[in-house]
């Protein structure tokens, strides 16, 4: 059976639309719309629908090229890939500080050669909280969906000449060998797997071997779809209906349901709907709304996320009311439009002018050129400086000049062998000062908080005679039973071995004081750790909220908060603390006074003591260091 080239359909692109809003208010609220970040699963089946057809179809008509074929995907995509990373780098420039416009700017070559999503998976978490603030966290499923482009057809062009069943049954082993990468084993036991990706939750989430299913589930619908089709006409008055009720339908999603389980319930149900092709008495406005949402989706996906996450940067680090404000209905509305035309100019202008263009037509060079120059231009540039490094308009230094430790740009945190010291596999901890024969040994153990103090330790003329091994982990401060901290783990089994040492430990623990079981859940954490061991239980950390530097580029003036107002904060958490340190091997370590008296300030005339909102600099670290060593004197 010879597969037929399916003619556009309109209700594929309503699809379309509804996905990408469900993408744009999950990446809008996480909390109210939980369930929206699987809009993307809707769209690689998609993708595998049609691709396919388009593939199978030239085939059996002995039309399909693989020349024709990249360039068509080239025309389709690489150009408002360039326009989007120069515009978010055009954001970057007058928004943000040197991190994110370090990575940002690494992140965005990664996705020039469609692997920002190995870059994000070795980053952070798509479900962390902090993402709401990623300009390019969106990046991963386009580089994911280009992977599929890149092999897919070369498994498609093998199956020439062979019927459709057969068709079928090869694609149905390949949707099963890509769910066998689900089983935690394959990611232990493929080294290069392990390497590549950061741990096993951002495999599962970013990694194409577990995506691929997806999109081979598409292939199959429309084979199926080929055996025999169902239509079915609908008055128009329905899309609104469908729509409204499938957004509300992916909102009662969440965590709590299992990404994997929703995940396979919503490819499954979206395949059935698939299969069925709509069409519509008559076409009215608002029909015309939904397909056109769906004919620039590719754009809005683009520039929905830098635009809320810019919004989102100026408003923490300006300290007052953007024009355009996330908080309020005119605000949102404002937003919105603001994504709407950015997008509609980029379909208009990028997008559909160059997939229209003929291969071999000359304006393709001309305009495409500037803009491949600029879009690598301007992201090298960012990184060659370590994020703009020149924009910092005062003196003020962050590290010594005379540092051995390799940081991560604008940041506190070490790289040892060109990888980050924060969140390693217990396995492969950084450990400092390995070789003294002395048993003086501190554990750093916590969230990025105390991560960001250990270079305080290590460089400390002090300290000389300790080792440092450094256990810390991104947003995760130790509780027992929250990310890798519970019975078994290799996390518990090498924090509960420890003897006879000194242990820093801390972190964010604001976001659990209102939990009824936190006090318990932290007592029992804290029974975890050995007697022969002194722990210095770092107390709520007065750190400022915002990024200093960025709060005096934009309001001309130094940041400083009332003691007063700080002092009040967590209180709950600074008595339990105190509580705590009522056990004879536990010190609570009030800091407060190293940077408050009447007011909070994290600057002194030569040096920031914060990096950003919450992470201390090396002469924040410093200067905590110097007071713990008092108390480990006494």
């Amino acid at each position: 059976m010879i597969v037929k080239k399916i003619t556009k359909r309109n209700d594929i692109q309503i699809y379309r639309g509804i996905s990408v809003l469900a993408v744009i208010l999950y990446h809008l609220s996480p909390v109210s719309f939980p369930g929206g970040y699987l809009g993307v699963d809707i769209f690689f089946v998609i993708s595998g629908f049609v691709i396919s057809n388009l593939i199978f179809s030239e085939i059996d008509a002995q039309k399909f090229s693989f020349k024709n074929f990249y360039l068509r995907r080239f025309r389709r995509i690489i150009p408002s890939v360039l326009s989007f990373t120069i515009f978010v780098q055009i954001l970057l420039f007058f928004i943000e500080d040197n991190k994110e416009i370090y990575e940002i700017s690494k992140g965005l070559i990664y996705s020039l050669f469609f692997t920002a999503n190995i870059y994000l998976s070795r980053v952070v978490g798509y479900f962390n909280s902090q993402n709401t603030e990623n300009y390019i966290v969106n990046l991963w499923s386009l580089s994911v969906e280009e992977q599929f482009y890149l092999f897919f057809p070369i498994i498609l062009i093998s199956l020439t000449k062979k019927s459709l069943h057969f068709r079928i049954v090869t694609i149905l082993f390949i949707t099963g060998f890509s769910l066998l990468f689900f089983n935690r084993s394959f990611f232990d036991n493929f080294l290069f797997i392990d390497n590549v990706f950061l741990n096993f939750d951002n495999f599962l989430f970013y990694s194409p071997f577990t995506r691929f299913w997806q999109f081979s589930i598409g292939v199959i619908c429309m084979l199926l779809n080929q055996i025999r089709s169902y239509r079915v006409t609908l008055s128009e008055k329905y899309i609104p209906l469908f729509s409204i009720g499938f957004l509300y339908f992916l909102s009662g999603f969440s965590s709590s349901s299992g990404r994997i389980f929703s995940s396979v319930l919503v490819t499954l149900i979206f395949v059935v709907i698939l299969y069925v092709e709509i069409s519509f008495k008559k076409i009215n406005l608002l029909t015309k709304t939904f397909l056109y949402l769906g004919n620039i989706s590719y754009s809005l996906y683009l520039f929905h996320q830098p635009i809320f996450a810019s919004i989102r940067k100026y408003q923490i680090y300006s300290g007052s009311e953007a024009f355009l404000n996330l908080n309020s209905v005119s605000g949102l509305m404002l937003t919105f439009i603001c994504i709407f035309l950015v997008s509609f100019l980029n379909y208009e202008l990028i997008e559909n002018k160059f997939r229209h263009l003929a291969p071999n037509n000359r304006n393709i060079k001309h305009l495409l050129a500037p803009m491949i120059f600029l879009a690598f231009l301007l992201p090298s540039i960012g990184i060659f400086t370590e994020g703009y490094n020149f924009l910092n308009r005062n003196n003020l230094r962050q590290y010594p000049s005379n540092s051995e430790l390799n940081f991560l740009v604008g940041t506190n945190f070490i790289k040892n062998e060109n990888s980050l010291c924060l969140g390693r596999d217990i396995k492969e901890l950084c450990i400092y000062n390995e070789k003294l024969k002395d048993e003086k040994r501190i554990y750093f153990v916590g969230d990025s908080i105390i991560g960001s103090l250990v270079a305080g330790f290590v460089e400390n003329s002090n300290y000389e005679t300790y080792t440092f091994i450094d256990s810390t982990k991104g947003s995760c401060p130790i509780l027992f039973n929250y990310c890798d901290f519970k019975n078994n783990s290799e996390r518990f089994e090498l924090l509960t071995q420890i003897k006879n040492s000194t242990i820093i430990l801390g972190g964010n623990y604001e976001k659990f004081v209102y939990d009824e079981k936190f006090e318990d859940d932290f007592t029992n954490t804290i029974e975890q750790f050995d007697k022969s061991n002194t722990i210095f239980l770092i107390n709520s950390v007065p750190y400022p909220g915002t990024n200093i530097k960025l709060y005096e580029r934009f309001n001309k003036k130094m940041f400083k908060t009332e003691y007063t107002v700080m002092k009040n904060q967590n209180t709950q958490l600074k008595k339990l603390f105190n509580k705590t340190g009522e056990n004879n091997n536990i010190t609570t370590v009030n800091i407060d006074s190293l940077f408050c008296n009447d007011l909070c300030i994290f600057q002194d005339k030569d040096y920031y003591f914060f990096n950003d909102h919450s992470h201390f600099s090396y002469f924040g670290s410093k200067k905590v260091s110097d007071y713990i060593y008092t108390l480990i004197k006494d």
